[in-house]
Formats: structure tokens, sequence, C-alpha cells
């Protein structure tokens, strides 16, 4: 109960700040409508691995940009504006309104999540600021995550709805919220790009690519293929999995079917990563001799492709009607994808082969690069980056 008045206290609070911040925020927007803009491109707020490659490509394509954030999780923190760093302690309170100037100032175009820009935090101002962003003449790209999108209501698979819960049971509570959010955003950004299985929770979008996710492929290379032992000849094979959601990632049928290939007498070392930092997945990835992503939501991802660009065979449940949208839209052949699909049911089967033939690690290893170079790459993303600046007419500084 004191809990539960404190949460409502705080609330309170939050909403008494937010009416008083609205008319500044307001002024602050139109003021920056005549402002000189020092950089294309800013990448927020939200601490996403994926927002320090994007800046990359960014680069690579001939933009200025900078990644900004207002807190930071244990997976990276090398990020450009640190507003928990400017503003830490009880100043964290105006964090969203200080962040939200700044970005408006600064900034020619915001790439963002449908979580929102500087004030996805706040409990009204959230829903006011694609209005503030207009009126600040910034223009907004949306580039979804997942967790941004996902809802339980829209899942079109029961067992990845049941695993959302599980891995997310106060998702059910904030559920409008991402509701509304997609809708606002999806209504007032300059350009949405969707992908991955984010078209099961979006209404509509600009550009569909398999996903917006970049890689330095020359920090993440191959330093062996993944064919060179075999369980019982000449050494354990390592497979490698991160349970960071262990219902969504199909952790216990995962772990279910490693215990009965051990039981067979096969040699095998199974290494969970929970909570590890770039440089450590980068560790656990180089040493490993498999790796397997998730097994239930059903497209690839983050980790996936850097187990690929370390020449790694992957395993990863992949939908039949995704790979079927992807190939009707022309974005790939699935005879070019290097990652072996398999759900809780087939998890067995398929380590099992992959112990077996190590021709065909072999040759997933091989591709696996190769893939990631031409669909991921900071050069490829960055291409497209520059195609979806052209549409929103900012074009790169030597050419403006």
């Amino acid at each position: 109960m004191l809990r539960q008045l404190k949460v409502a206290c705080v609330r309170v609070a939050r909403i008494i700040l937010d009416v008083f911040f609205l008319p500044v925020l307001i002024l602050a927007a139109g003021t920056s409508r005549f402002a000189i803009k020092k950089i294309d491109v800013g990448l927020g707020p939200l601490p996403l691995i994926n927002s320090i490659s994007h800046k990359q490509a960014l680069i690579r394509a001939g933009f200025s940009a900078e990644t900004y954030c207002d807190s930071v999780w244990h997976i990276i923190s090398d990020f450009d504006i640190r507003f928990d760093k400017m503003l830490p302690g009880p100043l964290a309170l105006v964090r969203a309104y200080f962040a939200f100037v700044w970005s408006v100032f600064r900034y020619k175009v915001l790439y963002i999540s449908f979580s929102g820009g500087a004030l996805h935090s706040t409990p009204l101002l959230a829903y006011i600021e694609p209005y503030l962003t207009t009126l600040a003449d910034i223009k907004v790209v949306i580039l979804p995550y997942g967790s941004d999108v996902y809802r339980a209501d829209l899942c079109p698979d029961s067992k990845m709805a049941e695993a959302m819960d599980m891995d997310y049971p106060n998702n059910r509570v904030y559920l409008g919220r991402v509701r509304r959010k997609v809708e606002s955003w999806s209504r007032h950004a300059d350009y949405v790009v969707s992908g991955c299985d984010w078209v099961d929770y979006m209404q509509s979008w600009d550009l569909l690519m398999l996903s917006h996710f970049a890689i330095d492929t020359v920090d993440w290379s191959p330093s062996r293929t993944s064919g060179d032992k075999k369980s019982g000849d000449d050494g354990e094979i390592r497979i490698l999995h991160a349970p960071n959601h262990r219902a969504l990632k199909g952790t216990s049928a995962f772990l279910a079917a490693t215990e009965k290939l051990k039981s067979e007498g096969y040699r095998i070392q199974v290494v969970l990563l929970e909570k590890a930092s770039n440089f450590e997945v980068r560790n656990a990835i180089e040493s490993a001799d498999i790796v397997v992503d998730q097994l239930v939501i059903g497209w690839y991802a983050m980790f996936s492709i850097e187990a690929m660009a370390m020449g790694r065979p992957v395993v990863c449940y992949l939908r039949e009607d995704l790979l079927e949208m992807y190939e009707a839209e022309q974005l790939i052949d699935r005879e070019q994808l290097p990652i072996v699909s398999a759900t809780p049911d087939s998890i067995y089967d398929v380590l099992k082969m992959l112990i077996d033939d190590a021709e065909i690690r072999k040759e997933l290893s091989t591709r696996g690069p190769w893939f990631v170079d031409r669909y991921h790459s900071i050069c490829a993303i960055g291409k497209i980056f520059e195609f979806v600046n052209a549409q929103i007419g900012l074009k790169p500084a030597e050419v403006t």
C-alpha cells in the first residue's frame, strides 16, 4: 500500500512538471525553427547499441551525426552525449525537458524509435512530442527495435504471446501506451522504417528492410571457420546462447536439447551469456563453434548478425510467412540466408545435425560474413540512410 502511494505521488509530481514545462518547450520549439542546427542527425535517446553503428553508417554516407541518451544499460555506454551525467541525482527530474531543448536546437533530423524522443518517459508530454518536433521544424525518422512495438494482443503466434507475457510481465500495463505511441508517430513521423517481425505490430511504413541493424565488419570479422572440430573426435563443440529473455529465446528447450545430446555421448560445452558487455559478447562468439539465438520470435536480430559476421553457424527461428514476405518483396532469396531455422520442438535435431556435420558448419561459417557485408555492414546501411535522408530533404554535406 505504501509503495503504491509513493508511485502515485511520483506520477502526480511528474504530471505537474509536464504542465509547468509545456509553455517552455513550446517556446523553445518555436524559436528553434530559426536556429542554425549544427548536426545533421541525432540518434537517441534510448541507449541502444544500434545508435553507435547507425552513427558510423551516417558518417560514412557523408552526414554529421551524434548519439545521445538519457540513461545507460549494461551493454554499452559509449554515447556522445550523456544526459544522465549532465543531470544526475535529483536533477533527473528535469532531464527530459533539458534533453528536448538541447535536441531541437542541435539536430536537423532525429532518428528515434516508436518509444519517442527526449520526452519519451514523461507521462503527458510524450504524446505531445510529435507536435513539438513539427513546430521545431525537425524531421523524424522512426527505426523500431522491438519492445517499442511489441504487443501481445497483436502477436500472430500464441507461443510468442505467452513468451512475451513471461519475459515482460508489465507489458500489459503499458500496452495502451505502446499502442498510442505507435499510432501517433506513424501519423507524424516524416519517414518510418520497418523490418524483422515488427511488421506484425506496425500500421504502415515507408521502407521495408530485412532489418536496419548495422555492424562494423572490421571489428566483427572471422578469425577461423567453425568446421574444424567434431564432437568425440578432436575436441568439444562449444555452443553459445544468450538467454537475456529466456521465454522468447526458447532457453528451456535449448538446455533440454543439449542435456539430451550430452546423455547420448556428445562432447559439447554450453556457454550461457547474460548481461554481458559488447567486448564480452565478441569474445564469447569468437570462442564458440555454434551460436543459438532465439527459437520463438521468428526473425534474426543483432546477436545473429554479430555471430554471422564472425563466421559462426547460427541457429535462429525464421517464420515461414516472414520468409515468404521478404522474398515476395524481392529483399532476399532464402537460399542466401546462412541461418539454420529451429523451434523449441526441432532444436535437438538441428543441433545434432550441426554437431555431426562439420561441412555444413564450415559452409555456414563462410557464407555468414558475406551475408552481413551485403545487408548489414556500415556501408550497406549507410547507403540506405542516404536514400532515407534524401526522401526527407537532407543531403550529405558535400552535395548541399
